[in-house]
């Protein structure tokens, strides 16, 4: 049994932050999270019945840009009693004017090293490219309108403050080597706070609030498939701590739920 993983659970934890001036404004913080991990569903053919695990994520705002770690440990099981350990990691750093973003990333599947990826990207007017260090050197540019983890989330939640109901532009993360995933997102209007939250919300020294569901598609433009790659969904707090994810990947998908919070303090210049 083998299930490779991208590992875009923790790329949907990168998505939650922006720039400091503007969390300020939004009341969004500096903290980290643990999620719960469950099968959420297995459909025909995936051969996996059973899903346990963890993702853990740490966003901490910094002088000059916004650092991120994400790492996940998923035990998939199939009727045979097989069971197969995946563990992730992705590291990043953002500058604030969004041009410039670095990232490491590691993917061990039954304790073998099966990805390790390593490089920077750069969006500015005359250059915007990606390059590999790791796990061989590459460069891939990207297509006008790219944006980064936390300046996609600006747009995404800017589009929810204006009523919109779609948003989709190329997305550059790191999670692969490759260039922008195109991602489609649809965003619903907020409901009340996930059950379950509230004791661990007031525990972190915060209130319950609305949430806002934000369900996204990624498709591989280098593939032609019609198909998303991955589709995530999240119910988002207004301070941008996610009280709970689901990772669809076609034939099964898993769901995280919230399970420990601890906010940060934002480190200053």
């Amino acid at each position: 049994m083998m299930f490779l993983l991208r590992g875009l659970f923790g790329i949907l934890l990168i998505v939650l932050v922006w720039g400091d001036a503007t969390a300020r404004a939004q009341g969004l913080v500096s903290h980290r999270a643990l999620y719960d991990v469950s099968l959420l569903e297995s459909r025909e053919g995936s051969g996996v019945v059973q899903a346990t695990g963890i993702f853990f994520y740490r966003f901490q705002s910094r002088c000059d840009g916004w650092s991120t770690e994400n790492r996940s440990r998923l035990i998939l099981g199939d009727a045979d009693g097989g069971l197969e350990e995946n563990l992730w990691s992705l590291t990043s750093w953002e500058a604030r004017d969004g041009t410039h973003y670095r990232f490491w990333g590691r993917e061990v599947d039954n304790g073998a090293v099966i990805s390790l990826m390593r490089g920077e990207a750069t969006l500015e007017a005359d250059n915007r490219q990606v390059v590999f260090t790791q796990p061989e050197e590459a460069y891939f540019d990207l297509p006008p309108g790219t944006l980064f983890p936390s300046r996609h989330l600006i747009e995404l939640l800017k589009a929810a403050r204006d009523g919109k109901r779609m948003m989709a532009v190329p997305l550059f993360d790191g999670a692969d080597q490759g260039g922008a995933m195109q991602v489609s997102a649809m965003i619903s209007g907020s409901k009340p706070s996930d059950k379950g939250a509230g004791s661990l919300l007031e525990g972190a020294g915060l209130t319950p609030l609305p949430v806002t569901p934000i369900h996204m598609a990624y498709f591989d433009p280098a593939s032609g498939e019609p198909l998303p790659v991955v589709e995530l969904s999240a119910h988002y707090r207004p301070d941008g701590i996610a009280e709970s994810l689901v990772q669809d990947f076609g034939d099964f998908a898993i769901r995280g739920v919230l399970m420990q919070l601890e906010l940060l303090p934002d480190e200053g210049c």
